[in-house]
């Protein structure tokens, strides 16, 4: 293959495609149409993320890359130059990697204006600049296909509404074939799935070279068939290949389509055979069936690191009686979903669940839920729990008023999954048990007595780790009243470095409540920002605590202050605090979600909202008496207390309500957040990491509505305007080359 002739062909076509008027019309209707899904969208998503233009290109390709490839072949047939062509000392091949060459290329000129969104969404909030670079690498290679295939189309015919007509419908089948697998019976179901491996649309750009050596077919049969085989073979080859191996190139900032270092780690560590019992009904409907795929692949990358000791299978417990007693025996139930059937919603039972096994212990997963964004999170918290020798305890002080783990159902779930959890009370005198790792103080609302203080404090001096997670003013939602709560915590929390004020923080990152309005006879409900529900998104990233949060939503929290830490001799460290727009209120506290906010009250910026401190912490009885009421004088021995204790940590928050189920707004990052506080203080922030992994993006930054409209109609104009532009300036510089021309007398 000569790559002169390629060239020259290359160049001769991309020049004649610019020439007609034609291309810049294609160009400009293709861009005005991205334009208006783009913009329309970008606001109601409200997202950084280029999704729209990602999803939308593939649809519009189905009809732009057959009109911009129809006349390549078609016209040359028509006019009798294909044949002038071939007579010259050029192949066929050469010809036709040319004028696909030349289609791809004004293919990526078409994409390069669509550069501007890119700009727009960057300016507006923290773009994802791997997953664009990942976004628009896939849009060359679908495009390229496409392409590929268009023109194949057009070497068929001389007629170019047929060339268009033939490769549209190819190109269709082609692309929905994977979306209508769905809806087969399964026998052909597996075979057009196996055939859509093979095809991989959006893989590599093999499909092309296949495609391209289709297109010669009317030039030379006899070397077609070779060559066809030949691509064939290797692509076949590829995806076999690929079934087993898992190499992958993941440019998404944060690595959310490859397993995290955790997980490799943690299949890298099993010395045993680790079974994965996956209970997958056969017929499912589409949205369920991808996640079955999306469970598949990630179950082969725990395998391929696994070394052989990571084993899975797919039972459909459909299929007998005693298989689905089997499934329900290991705690995996049949769910309730809509199936369309004979054209209506039917609703019939199903099995989406997962069991795994490691020698004599089990776990389970009743249900894979549609989004899978914690699967990864769900199956190492599996394989951490089941082959860890003894799980680490985790305590929740009970007897200060503190709520049960009921309204906490979440958090307790979460914490399960790696630790033995339980509560810890301090009747009659019973100190902390010293196999508690962590405790938690939390959301407590009645004075502790100083023999509870005492008893906390020693445990605390013999190592151990504990969160205070408080509420100094007990407020609701409900009763728009808050009243300071005295917890008699001050002076132990300032002998530590650190201490809870007494006042409530307002943020204009905040989260909205419905408020009831009376309009005439009718009830209106609005959704109102209620300043004293901050959305913190300002965290300490360089702590693997939150460096993986977007936002965590706080119910009525106060400030911290930890200008006593330097003088203690221990180190503190803000994790989260408040927005740039923030403030707080003090003696006076007005809740009323509909009060009228004015800029004095969010003059403060980045207050503290959660602080760690570690260090050698100094006990708050040195020095003084502890006094015993005389219930449990007895029980409490105070001679050989400890006045110095060994290095530790603890975590100070000024809002104790944020864990729990109805007052945490729906936000999975405050149980994300609270799970790895405890992590980081048990020592064990391996799986923080995971859990967090695609919580979703941050919003855009909020602009006004003025603002939003330029946004829009800059998009949605500047693309084609530029191509426009370059339209204008090329046919100027061929009016004046010509002109110098006619000058010279050429």
């Amino acid at each position: 293959m000569n790559f002169d002739n390629i060239k020259h062909i290359f160049q001769q076509e991309l020049r004649s495609f610019f020439k007609s008027p034609v291309a810049y019309i294609v160009i400009v209707v293709y861009l005005v149409i991205l334009g208006w899904f783009f913009t329309s969208n970008l606001f109601i998503n409200n997202l950084p993320t280029l999704r729209t233009v990602f999803e939308m290109t593939p649809f519009l390709l189905l009809f732009f890359a057959p009109a911009m490839t129809m006349r390549l072949i078609s016209e040359e047939k028509k006019a009798g130059t294909l044949e002038l062509l071939i007579t010259k000392p050029i192949q066929e091949s050469e010809i036709i990697v040319g004028k696909f060459l030349a289609a791809w290329t004004l293919y990526f000129f078409t994409l390069l204006p669509t550069l501007c969104y890119t700009i727009s969404v960057g300016l507006l909030g923290s773009l994802d600049i791997g997953s664009v670079l990942g976004g628009y690498l896939g849009l060359l290679l679908v495009g390229g296909v496409f392409i590929a295939i268009s023109v194949f189309g057009s070497s068929v015919t001389e007629n170019q509404v047929v060339a268009f007509i033939v490769s549209l419908f190819i190109v269709f089948v082609l692309f929905m074939l994977d979306k209508v697998l769905f809806y087969l019976p399964s026998a052909v179901a597996n075979v057009l799935e196996f055939g859509c491996r093979l095809l991989a649309l959006p893989r590599y750009g093999s499909p092309s070279e296949a495609a391209v050596g289709m297109k010669i077919a009317p030039i030379n049969r006899e070397q077609t068939l070779l060559r066809s085989l030949l691509a064939l073979a290797i692509i076949i080859a590829v995806n076999l290949a690929g079934l087993r191996l898992f190499k992958r190139l993941d440019l998404t900032q944060e690595k959310i389509y490859t397993l995290s270092d955790a997980s490799k780690n943690l299949a890298r560590s099993l010395d045993d055979k680790f079974l994965v019992k996956a209970y997958f009904s056969n017929e499912l409907p589409p949205e369920y069936m991808n996640n079955r795929r999306y469970l598949k692949d990630q179950l082969d990358e725990y395998r391929a690191y696994a070394g052989g000791n990571f084993q899975y299978e797919f039972i459909d417990p459909g299929k007998d009686k005693e298989t689905e007693q089997e499934a329900q025996r290991y705690g995996v139930p049949p769910v309730q979903i809509q199936v369309l059937k004979q054209d209506k919603y039917q609703v019939e039972m199903a099995y989406m669940g997962l069991v795994f096994l490691f020698g004599d212990k089990q776990e389970h997963l009743p249900v894979v839920h549609q989004s899978t964004s914690n699967l990864e999170y769900e199956i190492s918290s599996a394989i951490k729990k089941l082959t860890s020798k003894e799980l680490k305890k985790v305590g929740f002080l009970t007897g200060q008023g503190e709520p049960s783990l009921q309204p906490m159902s979440r958090l307790n779930e979460m914490l399960s999954k790696q630790y033995a959890v339980s509560t810890v009370d301090l009747m009659g005198g019973k100190a902390v048990p010293a196999d508690i790792s962590v405790l938690l103080v939390v959301a407590p609302d009645k004075p502790f007595k100083e023999w509870e203080k005492f008893l906390v404090d020693q445990y605390l001096m013999k190592g151990g780790r504990i969160a205070f997670l408080l509420n100094k003013v007990n407020a609701t939602l409900q009763s728009q009243r808050a009243m300071p709560v005295n917890l008699n915590l001050d002076d132990m929390l300032e002998s530590y470095g650190a201490r809870v004020n007494t006042d409530l923080v307002r943020d204009v990152s905040c989260a909205y409540v419905t408020v009831s309005q009376q309009a005439g006879f009718m009830v209106l409900q609005n959704q109102v920002p209620f300043y004293y529900l901050p959305s913190a998104t300002e965290f300490d990233r360089t702590s693997p605590i939150v460096k993986d949060l977007r936002s965590v939503t706080l119910y009525f929290a106060s400030s911290i202050d930890t200008s006593l830490a330097r003088t203690r001799g221990v180190a503190a460290r803000v994790l989260l605090k408040s927005s740039k727009r923030s403030g707080r209120a003090e003696n006076v506290f007005v809740i009323d979600p509909r009060m009228e906010a004015t800029p004095e009250m969010f003059k403060e910026a980045g207050i503290p909202l959660a602080v760690t401190v570690e260090g050698a912490f100094k006990s708050a009885f040195a020095g003084k008496p502890v006094p015993l009421d005389s219930s449990v004088r007895n029980s409490i021995d105070t001679t050989g207390r400890f006045i110095a204790g060994k290095p530790s940590k603890i975590v100070i928050m000024g809002d104790g309500d944020f864990l729990q189920d109805q007052l945490s707004g729906g936000n999975r990052d405050n149980f994300n957040f609270a799970s790895n506080l405890v992590d980081w203080l048990a020592d064990d922030i391996g799986l923080a990491s995971i859990r967090a992994r695609d919580t979703g993006s941050k919003p855009l930054d909020e602009v006004g509505e003025g603002t939003k409209t330029i946004v829009k109609t800059v998009n949605l104009a500047a693309p084609p305007l530029l191509v426009v532009l370059a339209g204008v300036v090329r046919w100027r510089m061929r009016i004046t080359r010509r002109k110098r021309l006619e000058m010279r007398g050429i």
